[in-house]
């Protein structure tokens, strides 16, 4: 099974054999295990402020989730509350990245979408190179 993994840390950072660049997203092979444990959000709490941030990056959304209620019912630490729910923010944003840029090709109307998402750096960029494939291809059809 394929899933999109996203490097949210500084450093280079290895999934099931990938490497992933800071910043970058890649697809992963990954082998569902027959026996899923529940997940304990304490050990990752237990840690300072300052080492839960690469504690974050390899949670699901789900755990991510559990990490900030537990938070929030316990220490309560503003600082840790902010981290967390920025990775939230970044994960979501993740999502929907993907899911527009495989809804991307079936877009007709790619010059009404770019007015749409023109408060969206990334989906600009985006759609212009969506654009620029489309003309690219149409191009070498003529020939």
């Amino acid at each position: 099974m394929q899933k999109l993994f996203t490097n949210n840390t500084d450093k280079i950072v290895f999934e099931s054999g990938v490497l992933i660049p800071p910043g970058e997203s890649r697809p992963v092979t990954v082998i569902p295990s027959s026996s899923k444990k529940k997940f304990d959000p304490v050990p990752i709490l237990d840690r300072p402020v300052n080492a839960l941030e690469n504690s974050l990056a390899g949670l699901t959304l789900d755990q991510l989730n559990q990490v900030k209620g537990a938070e929030e019912s316990g220490a309560n630490r503003k600082t840790a509350l902010t981290l967390i729910s920025q990775e939230i923010e970044k994960r979501e944003y993740d999502a929907e990245l993907s899911d527009f840029a495989r809804e991307l090709s079936s877009v007709t109307n790619l010059d009404e979408l770019l007015l749409a998402v023109a408060d969206d750096e990334a989906k600009v960029a985006m759609v212009e190179q969506e654009l620029q494939s489309r003309a690219e291809k149409t191009k070498d059809d003529n020939k």
